[in-house]
């Protein structure tokens, strides 16, 4: 119910490139793609941003289940 983080993302980009067989210089030891690919991404999409997650109200919640 929380955003994702950076280290997410990170590793996100790792198993999508491993699953898919492209070719990619991340880190094999940690599964994650570097610091500097995040930065790239960011510069090269101005429309992401980064935001601090809120906390999601009882409601909302409640509305996840799967009988709703």
């Amino acid at each position: 119910m929380f955003g994702l983080t950076k280290l997410d993302i990170r590793r996100l980009a790792y198993c999508y490139c491993e699953v898919n067989n492209t070719q990619h210089n991340f880190n094999r030891t940690s599964q994650c793609a570097g610091e500097d690919w995040i930065a790239g991404l960011m510069r090269n999409n101005p429309r992401l941003s980064l935001q601090k997650p809120e906390q999601t109200s009882l409601a909302r919640a409640a509305g996840f289940n799967k009988k709703k």
